[in-house]
């Protein structure tokens, strides 16, 4: 976050967007993350890519705009019936079984 102003109280500071390219980096052997090895391994960069499309096809991505097909609304799974049927279903008021036995009157104090 160099040259960002920082959070304070408990309140993040702004983020910028930065534009960084491609990086990779072994973090393993560099965990300050010095070295930047994607110009030396481009088979692994271009796996990394590779899922990170089968991803965004999936689930989407706004940054570059693209909708994923296995987006739906909240609390739907593909196989439940339409939203108006469980909608209905939904608004229902649930139904307690009856207890078992009488409830004992809660005992006056003082």
């Amino acid at each position: 976050m160099t040259g960002q102003v920082a959070g304070k109280g408990g309140i993040p500071g702004k983020y910028a967007r930065l534009d960084v390219g491609l990086e990779l980096y072994d973090l393993e052997s560099d965990i300050g993350e010095t070295t930047n090895l994607a110009a030396r391994k481009p088979e692994v960069v271009r796996q990394l890519e590779e899922k990170a499309d089968r991803s965004r096809e999936e689930l989407g991505d706004s940054l570059r705009k693209r909708v994923g097909r296995g987006i739906r609304p909240p609390d739907r799974a593909p196989d439940q019936e339409s939203a108006g049927s469980s909608l209905a279903r939904r608004n229902e008021r649930p139904t307690s079984p009856k207890p078992s036995r009488p409830l004992a009157p809660r005992p006056r104090s003082g």
